[in-house]
Parts: structure tokens; C-alpha cells; sequence
């Protein structure tokens, strides 16, 4: 048998020499669990399986009712689909009631008709939220191509729509000079009318005649028989010359209103126009999904 260096015997040695074969058989014996003891053990596990088994049927009944809404709620998708499909249309048939016979190169007529559209952009904008109600869940390949089709339609629309913001600036221009125009062409018709009428009051050769002349006019000058000639004349040069400077501070007043109102609905308009084509470039941004799902291409919902 070996040693260590100090010349004692090994420990291991040591211990195995001290124990006793019988008694360690013994001590095994007393160590091994009891039937009763296997039997409480084997009950405790199934006791924890069972309470496994129950939470997992608790989320199997939890995640079929899940379900069951997710369900629900997917067959809500087709009439809300329908009913944007019903709100383009009503929008198209609509505005093309409103702006028919076509006049282009009209600015009053092109006025008209954007602000047509910019009033009733709401509507297919909801529209297109609707068809796009509910990712590509639930579609069919008529419905992929309607989708790649609305989605490229939305491109357009936007692209349409912030053009049209300075061809409106440009139209509300050549309004404004029509307005202009029609305005100075009624102060010349009026101011010629007071020309003619100085001339009819300055021929006239008695009185009769200038009560004929006013009677035609409308006025009342206050002339009695008894005015000598020259003063009612005078009188009546007076009158009609401060009637026709009323007549054409009238028309500036009205000329500058509707320059004004002309503006005002400009800026209102330009503001609908940019804000309905930034909103429909965004859901053409947000509906790739749409071009690639007509495509075949995988995407992320």
C-alpha cells in the first residue's frame, strides 16, 4: 500500500478500511423511500399536472374567444369596404353634375370647378380610408387589383390637386382683371349716358322738354313751370351729375367687394387643395402594402 510523503496512509484508504459492509447495507436500506412515501410523490405530480392542465385550458378557452371576436370583427370589413366604394361613387357622380358642360380655359368656370372639388374632398378621402379598412385581410384578387388601382389613383389625385394650387392663383388673376374690365366698361357706360343726357338738357328749348327728359330719367329734379329755363337747366346738369358720381362710387364698391371675396376664397381654396394632396400623398406613402400585395410580393402588415 503507498503513503503520502509524511508516511501516513491515504484518507481514502483510511475511510473505506473504517466502514463496515453490513452496516452500510443497512443504512441503504433504512435510506430507500417507503411504497407510501412513492405513492405521496406520485400524487403531488399529478396534482401540479393538473393545475398545469387547467391554466392551459383556461388560455385555450381565452384564446378561442379571441378568436371568435377577431373573427367578428374581420366580417364587419366588407360593408364598411362597400361603403366606401359607395362614397367614391356618389363623389364622381356628384362632381360631374356639378361641373358639366366642360368649359376649359375658362377661369371663372376652372374657379368653379376646383373649388367643387376642394368642397367635396372629404368624401372620397373617407372613401379611400374605407377601402383600405383592414390591411390585406380578407381580399380577393379583384380586390388586390381594385386596392393597386385606388392606390396609384391617390398618387395621381395628389400630384392633380397641388398643381392646381397655382393654376388657381393664376385664374383668380384673370378674374380679377374680367372684374376689372366689366367695372370700368359699366362707369364708361354710365358716364356716357350723363354726356347724353347734358346734351339733351342743354338742346332743350322749354320747359316741357326737360319735364319729358326727366320723366325718362326716373329723377325728380323739383322743377316747376315757373323756373326760368336757364336755372332749371343748371339745376338739372347738377342733379344728374351727382346721380351718375353716386352710380360709379356704387360700381368701385362693388368691384373692390368682389376682389376682395375673390381673395379670401383664393386663399381658402389653395389651403384645401395643398392640405387634400399632402393627405392623399400620405395614404399613397401608407398603401404600398396594396401595390405590392397586387404584385405578389411579401410585405409587412
Amino acid at each position: 500500500m503507498s503513503s503520502n510523503k509524511d508516511g501516513t496512509p491515504p484518507k481514502e484508504m483510511v475511510e473505506i478500511g473504517e466502514i463496515d459492509l453490513d452496516r452500510l447495507a443497512t443504512i441503504g436500506a433504512d435510506t430507500r423511500p417507503s411504497p407510501q412515501d412513492e405513492t405521496s410523490r406520485v400524487k403531488g405530480q399529478v396534482q401540479v399536472d393538473r393545475a398545469q392542465f387547467d391554466m392551459l385550458l383556461d388560455e385555450f378557452y381565452r384564446s378561442q374567444e379571441n378568436a371568435t371576436n377577431v373573427k367578428r370583427l374581420l366580417s364587419s370589413l366588407s360593408p364598411i369596404r362597400l361603403f366606401g366604394y359607395l362614397l367614391i361613387y356618389l363623389f364622381c357622380l356628384d362632381l360631374a353634375y356639378q361641373l358639366y358642360p366642360f368649359q376649359f380655359l375658362d377661369p371663372v368656370w376652372e374657379l368653379e370647378a376646383m373649388r367643387a372639388i376642394a368642397d367635396r374632398m372629404i368624401i372620397p378621402l373617407m372613401g379611400f380610408t374605407l377601402l383600405f379598412w383592414g390591411g390585406g385581410y380578407l381580399r380577393t384578387y379583384f380586390d388586390r387589383l381594385v386596392l393597386w388601382l385606388v392606390s396609384w389613383a391617390t398618387f395621381w389625385l395628389a400630384l392633380m390637386m397641388l398643381i392646381l394650387a397655382p393654376l388657381a392663383v393664376s385664374d383668380t388673376i384673370r378674374v380679377q382683371n374680367l372684374i376689372d374690365k366689366n367695372a370700368n366698361t359699366s362707369i364708361e357706360e354710365v358716364q356716357g349716358k350723363l354726356r347724353e343726357i347734358v346734351a339733351s338738357v342743354r338742346g332743350a328749348e322749354d320747359m316741357r322738354e326737360l319735364a319729358v327728359i326727366a320723366r325718362q330719367l326716373g329723377i325728380r329734379t323739383g322743377i316747376t313751370p315757373d323756373t326760368p329755363l336757364k336755372e332749371a337747366k343748371s339745376k338739372m346738369h347738377t342733379l344728374y351729375a351727382e346721380h351718375t358720381e353716386k352710380a360709379v362710387q356704387k360700381l368701385e364698391k362693388e368691384k373692390e367687394k368682389r376682389i376682395g371675396t375673390l381673395w379670401k376664397e383664393l386663399i381658402k381654396l389653395v389651403l384645401a387643395l395643398v392640405g387634400g394632396g399632402l393627405f392623399l400623398g400620405a395614404v399613397w406613402w401608407k398603401s404600398t402594402w396594396a401595390r405590392q400585395a397586387f404584385r405578389g410580393e411579401e410585405h409587412n402588415a
